[in-house]
């Protein structure tokens, strides 16, 4: 549910951003929370470890 609600609100802040500043800073602003939310998930990724794995 946290990532629907992240992707909800990032397009509209990424669209509030562009209509009301410059669509540049929109698209910026979309890059740098695409970044974060890969830093996001490979944080993730190594906290899990070695679940999620078939075993062997």
């Amino acid at each position: 549910m946290g990532i629907n609600i992240g992707a909800a609100l990032g397009g509209l802040l990424c669209g509030y951003v562009g209509q009301r500043i410059n669509w540049h800073y929109g698209f910026g602003l979309a890059g740098i929370f695409m970044i974060l939310g890969l830093v996001v998930f490979v944080i993730g990724q190594k906290s899990l470890g070695d679940r999620g794995f078939l075993p062997t």
